[in-house]
């Protein structure tokens, strides 16, 4: 029984590619594109996607650790204003500053 079974899509192939020719042209043309080199912008690239990762992560590692950033001394005071309670208020330095050399 299995025989039969392995026959029978045997047989059903044979019978719908009976009306179908490969010609000697056919052949030519299909060897000829087989021997012909491929031209670079028709070429099949495969990308493994964990070493493109790994080549990415490094690329972009490599140039925060190159980033030339400055630095503060300070980085709390560089990060707030230096205020200066008076009797009249509480000012910013920068801004009094301004005040002050305008007097």
């Amino acid at each position: 029984m299995s025989e039969h079974n392995r026959i029978r899509p045997a047989e059903q192939l044979d019978e719908e590619t009976r009306e179908l020719v490969f010609t000697t042209g056919m052949q030519t043309r299909v060897l000829d594109r087989l021997q012909r080199p491929e031209r670079w912008w028709q070429r099949e690239v495969r990308i493994h996607v964990p070493t493109a990762l790994a080549a990415v992560v490094l690329c972009l590692g490599l140039a925060w650790w190159r980033l030339d950033l400055p630095m503060p001394d300070n980085p709390a005071a560089a990060r707030e204003p230096a205020l200066i309670a008076l009797q009249s208020g509480i000012f910013v330095e920068s801004e009094l500053d301004r005040m002050m050399e305008g007097e």
